[in-house]
């Protein structure tokens, strides 16, 4: 679920650029989507590829400091990839805060995330 929140978030985002007339910033996003979409073709029931930690963490790294570039060249307003990328910001800040509510352990694996 969390790579075709990321898909939709940089398909909206090539949109938007691509909109704006910055043709270059909506390849790149286009093809962070395009990459999105392998994963998400290959992750189908009964998933085949499991992207774990390191390749989420990247995906995150790159979508936020994409709305960071992004801003800090005029092509988007910084509350355009707030608005785009928060989903993954409110996620794991919830989960995080709903683990130390319950007195879990918030560095071991579990599955409570929204997008699980």
């Amino acid at each position: 679920m969390l790579i075709a929140l990321a898909f939709m978030a940089a398909l909206l985002g090539a949109t938007l650029l691509w909109h704006a007339q910055q043709s270059g910033l909506a390849i790149v996003m286009a093809t962070i989507r395009a990459a999105s979409l392998g994963v998400l073709v290959w992750n189908r029931p009964p998933a085949q590829v499991f992207m774990g930690d390191a390749g989420s963490a990247f995906l995150g790294f790159m979508l936020g400091s994409f709305a960071i570039i992004t801003h800090a060249l005029g092509a988007m307003v910084l509350w355009s990839g707030r608005i785009l990328f928060g989903v993954f910001l409110a996620d794991a800040t919830l989960t995080l805060f709903r683990r130390l509510v319950r007195t879990e352990t918030v560095y071991e694996a579990h599955r409570s995330h929204a997008y699980q």
